[in-house]
């Protein structure tokens, strides 16, 4: 097995808002649904990233839009309910297609000090 010894990994995800998640998916689930079925992919994703043991060094964040209060909000309780820290934010301004206000937010499952 091979462990990282320091680094980051970047998750870049839509906060779940329904009517803007999983739009293909809509028709069959419904708004909320989408919105549900993505919370649930990105819960999964967070968790199975956090309890990672070759990746317990590694500093994790998340990159996610809209970075307005509302994204925040939802980010906020997803990272709560699965009780990882939500440890500092930050906005950014992505240039390219068009430009999108994201949040960067630090998580982790506690196995290191953020600050190093």
């Amino acid at each position: 097995k091979v462990y990282a010894t320091e680094g980051a990994l970047i998750l870049v995800a839509k906060c779940p808002i329904p009517g803007s998640s999983k739009t293909r998916l809509s028709g069959l689930i419904g708004d909320d649904g989408s919105a549900h079925l993505a919370k649930a992919m990105l819960s999964d994703l967070l968790i199975t990233l956090s309890h990672e043991p070759r990746l317990s060094h590694v500093k994790k964040f998340l990159l996610y839009a809209p970075g307005d209060q509302r994204g925040e909000f939802i980010m906020k309780n997803i990272l709560s309910f699965l009780t990882l820290p939500f440890v500092s934010s930050s906005t950014v301004q992505a240039d390219g297609l068009g430009t999108r206000k994201c949040k960067e937010n630090s998580y982790d499952q506690g196995k290191r000090n953020v600050n190093d």
